[in-house]
């Protein structure tokens, strides 16, 4: 039962981007299509699968009680980086600002520094409905937390099918759900949950830790 509920804290707080993303969506009206959001859910998925196995792969080779402080080290690490997940932000917002002096066309991974600082910035060609490219571009920011830490957790007893399951039906359900709130809250909610997504894992971190 604990494990269960570890793997539900976990998927729910590597899912909170993808609510956050999509309310942003809604609240600007850009239309995430159903397939849209199956490809952002399977490549977060996939990528967090792998990460996944690569670290119980690792984990095979190592002492038990190291490899529980490798796994809530990384998940502390990442939950402090969410927490400070503004500043992080709004450092590439002012960076991005003060580099405006050509006009040059964007590198791909200038791109997705500023998909990640905005994700409305995924929708490319301004159509206001998010294509499979622009979801898949999306889903490559939205992993980033998720490959580091799924690694993490790789190194503890977690199920990897149990944790695969729940991040496919939560993150896509996060999607609708956010991009629906997104539009009826538009004007009245400033939301900003990166400070919940890091708090969850620095508290997975401790407990893996500690247990």
């Amino acid at each position: 039962m604990v494990i269960i509920l570890e793997s539900l804290f976990l998927v729910s707080a590597l899912s909170l981007d993808a609510f956050v993303a999509s309310f942003s969506y809604g609240a600007t009206k850009i239309k995430i299509p159903l397939l849209s959001a199956v490809i952002i859910s399977l490549i977060t998925t996939v990528m967090l699968g792998g990460a996944l196995f690569l670290g119980a792969l690792l984990s095979s080779f190592l002492d038990y009680d190291i490899a529980k402080l490798i796994s809530g080290g990384v998940l502390i690490i990442i939950g402090l980086v969410k927490l400070y997940d503004n500043i992080i932000k709004e450092y590439i917002e002012k960076t991005k600002s003060k580099s405006k002096v050509r006009r040059v066309k964007p590198s791909m991974l200038k791109v997705l520094v500023h998909i990640y600082s905005d994700p409305r910035r995924a929708d490319l060609d301004k159509s206001k409905i998010l294509s499979l490219g622009e979801a898949a571009i999306l889903s490559i920011i939205l992993s980033i937390d998720s490959l580091t830490a799924g690694f993490g957790a790789g190194f503890s007893d977690s199920p990897l099918l149990l944790i695969l399951s729940l991040s496919l039906v939560l993150t896509t359900l996060f999607i609708f759900v956010g991009a629906l709130l997104g539009r009826l809250f538009a004007k009245k909610v400033n939301l900003n949950l990166s400070w919940l997504s890091g708090a969850v894992l620095v508290v997975l971190g401790v407990v893996g830790i500690l247990l």
